[in-house]
């Protein structure tokens, strides 16, 4: 793929999906073939190529369709999505933007947990700090001083106890953990090669892991807390299984597994 292969791709892919239904990426490929740009499909190209078309903000992921994922147009899934005059932000709007949202997610927080988050250079993720500086408040921590925006109700009350899935975004946001999860349990939450197991969330902080076992006709919810939990956190872990239950539509028991 060159860059005006990936354009006149970007303009195909746009047309194709404008009022239409979700499209598999094979469809998706196939008509955008119909436009004149044509990529193989036994190579990487297409998903290159449907990669470009999201990053350039023309289309995003769509409903599942028979467990395949399909596409649509991001203006149509995603109306009024924030830009500014209705059109492009320029780069310190677009990095100011990015660091409110980030902060509204993960305050608090400092620079380099922005810039590990974001994937943007520490330069640029300080930039955004400094153009948003004047919104912000410091807070003190036991991890020394962290931004957050001065809109914040700070602390308040900690959140009920969580079953966290792979990869959740809380443990996803921060450049160090420390704040959420024991330095010494670390390698039991991402053991390797960038994977992060489930977690069990207590008064805001990682106290355990968790898995589905779907072996058997019930499945269970088996935890692994690293410490002894109460009965009181125990009982809101059942209501968390329970909503497990829902979603999946099916019997699931918890199982808390004290070393």
């Amino acid at each position: 793929l060159d860059p005006a292969t990936c354009e006149r791709g970007v303009e195909a892919i746009t047309e194709v999906v404008l009022g239409s239904p979700p499209l598999p990426r094979a469809e998706l490929i196939r008509r955008v073939a119909e436009h004149g740009v044509r990529v193989d499909p036994k190579t990487q190209a297409p998903a290159h190529l449907v990669g470009y078309a999201a990053n350039a903000g023309a289309i995003c992921r769509g409903p599942d369709l028979d467990g395949e994922a399909t596409y649509v147009l991001l203006d149509e899934w995603v109306p009024h999505r924030g830009r500014l005059d209705g059109g492009r932000l320029d780069r310190d709007d677009a990095l100011a933007e990015l660091a409110r949202r980030y902060l509204a997610a993960h305050a608090p927080a400092v620079v380099t947990d922005f810039a590990a988050w974001s994937g943007l250079p520490v330069a640029d993720a300080r930039r955004a700090f400094e153009l948003i500086g004047s919104e912000l408040s410091t807070v003190e921590t036991d991890a020394g001083p962290l931004l957050a925006p001065s809109t914040s109700t700070g602390a308040g009350t900690p959140p009920p106890p969580r079953l966290l899935g792979h990869f959740d975004p809380l443990l996803l946001g921060y450049r160090s953990k420390d704040l959420l999860l024991d330095p010494s349990r670390a390698k039991v939450i991402q053991a390797g090669g960038g994977f992060l197991r489930p977690a069990v969330l207590v008064d805001g902080r990682v106290a355990g892991t968790w898995r589905l076992d779907r072996s058997r006709k019930a499945s269970t919810v088996l935890v692994e807390p690293f410490d002894r939990l109460s009965p009181d956190v125990a009982d809101m872990l059942e209501a968390e299984a329970g909503d497990i239950a829902r979603f999946l539509g099916a019997d699931v028991r918890l199982r808390i597994d004290h070393a």
